[in-house]
């Protein structure tokens, strides 16, 4: 079954509180393993849903800090490496980007509609994919100025690129504090103002740098 969520639901487990958001997925995941039986599927979640616990158990003292968002590799309750590899890893033989990386949010066992088919994470991804940031994407670094990115790749994408320009400056700022930075550098860089709340590019550029996954930096 596949699960559908409001704007607020939708809006909570992207930018809100990572903590909350882990404890969410963490129940989600335990709820969809009871009564159902193996395949690739279920071991994604059970694997996704031990990850999910160590990095609650780990995390504790952190928690108030806001640095959960950072350590963990998790994004709309599925592994964000998996869904990102997986989807580089059809690319690579031919799929287009979006189909694929719909495609690999609900074969690593994302269950919710609306999360897998969001835009803007999924735009802000192929920006960096595109643009040679991720580390292990095959494709060569481009440097270019944001403006440029904006108009010829996406939004999302220039916001990404920015959010880690601002992380080389300054690795430990947290996640709202890098959303407030990156809206005035995209003012500051295209003359244009960017969206008033976070969507996905930034949050994506976040965890790959903390996860050592970004590449030229």
């Amino acid at each position: 079954m596949i699960l559908k969520l409001s704007y607020t639901e939708r809006s909570f487990l992207l930018f809100q509180n990572q903590a909350d958001q882990s404890k969410h997925c963490l129940l989600a995941l335990r709820t969809s393993e009871r009564g159902r039986g193996s395949g690739t599927r279920l071991s994604a979640r059970r694997w996704t849903s031990k990850r999910l616990e160590q990095t609650l158990r780990g995390h504790v003292s952190d928690q108030n800090k806001g640095n959960l968002m950072r350590d963990n590799g998790i994004f709309f309750c599925v592994d964000l490496k998996s869904w990102i590899f997986g989807t580089i890893k059809k690319v690579e033989q031919g799929v287009e980007w979006n189909t694929a990386w719909q495609e690999t949010y609900r074969e690593i066992g994302g269950k919710s509609y609306e999360s897998g088919k969001k835009e803007c994470p999924m735009n802000g991804t192929k920006t960096l994919y595109l643009l040679g940031r991720i580390n292990g994407g095959n494709v060569p670094y481009k440097a270019l100025p944001i403006h440029t990115i904006s108009e010829t790749y996406s939004k999302n994408g220039a916001y990404a690129i920015l959010a880690i320009e601002l992380l080389s400056l300054d690795s430990m700022v947290s996640g709202n504090d890098l959303w407030t930075k990156v809206r005035t550098r995209f003012r500051e860089e295209t003359g244009e103002e960017a969206a008033l709340s976070n969507q996905g590019g930034t949050t994506i550029a976040y965890k790959l740098w903390h996860l050592g996954l970004i590449a030229g930096v």
